[in-house]
């Protein structure tokens, strides 16, 4: 079939996933020319990831499929959001916060300087420690506000 065009995000991957389990393959030509306009703000980039999380969780729910690293994001936003309520009340959940936000944030300008030295362009260790977060809470936040769409409307979940 074509691209579903009930998914606002995502269709892509759910066409190409439909590919691949029939035993096909998709190729892509050098000949062709795709021009990329990236958001130009922070609340764009959130909302885009938000809504690609959201027709991920589309996705899995669609094809019974799991997808360790969407949950992962979406687990990255339910553990943040625990530990910081739960460390406003204890001295224990503060330190455990402090620390897991401390690693995240050092793993992010790791990285961020990595792309920075590889790619030769400064702003990637500028903006890095600004846009991984807005990535990955983004994709945690919509994968979430997919299965909670889907848990009000009292549908079982295939995962």
């Amino acid at each position: 079939g074509y691209f579903d065009e009930d998914f606002d995000a995502c269709e892509d991957v759910d066409f190409n996933y439909r590919v691949h389990i029939h035993g096909m393959k998709a190729f892509l030509s050098p000949k062709l020319t795709v021009c990329y306009y990236p958001r130009s703000s922070l609340r764009g980039l959130w909302r885009q990831m938000a809504r690609y999380g959201k027709g991920r969780y589309r996705f899995s729910a669609k094809h019974g499929v799991f997808s360790p690293i969407q949950w992962l994001a979406a687990a990255g936003v339910v553990g943040f959001a625990l530990l910081l309520l739960l460390a406003l009340v204890s001295a224990a959940a503060r330190e455990i916060f402090t620390t897991a936000t401390g690693l995240y944030l050092l793993l992010i300008i790791f990285f961020s300087f990595y792309l920075a030295v590889k790619e030769k362009h400064l702003g990637c260790l500028l903006y890095g420690p600004v846009i991984f977060p807005a990535i990955h809470f983004g994709l945690g936040w919509g994968y979430l506000s997919g299965l909670a769409e889907r848990l009000m409307r009292r549908e079982p979940s295939p995962l």
